[in-house]
C-alpha cells in the first residue's frame, strides 16, 4: 500500500511520550501514530454509530422516562453495594 507522508507538530511531552512508547515496544513512531489513528477513527465511527441509534429509538418512542432510569440506576447501585458488603 503507498503511503502519504504528514507532517505533524507535537507539544514536547507528547513527542517524548511517543518515543519512549516506540523504545518500550519496539513499534516504529509511525507504527504507533497509524494504531492510534485507527483506533481514534474506529472509536469516532462507533459514537456516531451509538448516537445514530438512539436518535432511532428516540424516533420510534423507545425511551425510558428519566424517572424510571433514576430508580432503576439508583437500585442497581444499592444491588452491587450489596454485594459488596
Amino acid at each position: 500500500m503507498t503511503r502519504r507522508v504528514l507532517t505533524v507538530r507535537l507539544l514536547p511531552e507528547t513527542a517524548a511520550a511517543l518515543e519512549a512508547l516506540s523504545s518500550r515496544t519496539g513499534d516504529s513512531v509511525d507504527e504507533l501514530v497509524e494504531t492510534a489513528l485507527a483506533l481514534l477513527f474506529q472509536d469516532d465511527a462507533d459514537h456516531v454509530a451509538a448516537v445514530t441509534a438512539g436518535l432511532a429509538d428516540a424516533e420510534a418512542g423507545r425511551v425510558v422516562p428519566h424517572d424510571e432510569a433514576m430508580r432503576r440506576f439508583r437500585r442497581t447501585i444499592a444491588q452491587a453495594a450489596l454485594k459488596r458488603a
